[in-house]
């Protein structure tokens, strides 16, 4: 059970990035301002976030309870 929620948690961020990635630039959003300039790793974990934490919510709903 453990070794699944890794990998759908694991594939969950990558899309996650990957998605947020081309919606930003789709919309010629820059990922950074002028307080975060050199910390576009920060932003992109947060994009990874936003898709990790309704999988892994689901995911402990569904097979934990």
């Amino acid at each position: 059970m453990a070794s699944l929620a890794g990998l759908l948690i694991g594939l969950a961020g990558f899309m996650g990035g990957i998605v947020m990635s081309a919606v930003k630039r789709d919309l010629d959003v820059k990922t950074s301002g002028a307080l975060l300039s050199k910390h576009d790793e920060i932003t992109g974990r947060i994009d990874s976030l936003i898709f990790t934490a309704p999988v892994l919510f689901y995911f402990l709903n569904c097979f934990c309870y």
